[in-house]
């Protein structure tokens, strides 16, 4: 991803409510950041390649995947994908 595109992300203020923010560009590094210290770099990292592969496979088994929300106990994961696979 350009450098341009990390220092933008790098700038933004936090929101609240938002604990992480990502984003993962098949063949490139992911690009996150987060208000939680309970969310360190390389797991949200990890996170969003995951996210990526898991969301590829879904559309491979004909689940509409432009646009997610996932559950769980007490935090909510919005998706959304380009047709890039971004």
């Amino acid at each position: 991803m350009s450098e341009t595109l990390h220092r933008w992300l790098a700038r933004r203020p936090p929101c609240p409510g938002v604990l992480a923010w990502g984003i993962h560009v098949p063949g490139h590094e992911p690009v996150s950041g987060s208000g939680d210290p309970g969310a360190p770099p390389e797991t949200l990292a990890r996170l969003w390649v995951g996210l990526g592969e898991a969301v590829r496979e879904a559309g491979g088994h004909g689940f509409q995947t432009l646009q997610q929300r996932w559950l769980f106990s007490q935090r909510v994961l919005y998706v959304v994908c380009r047709p890039d696979g971004a």
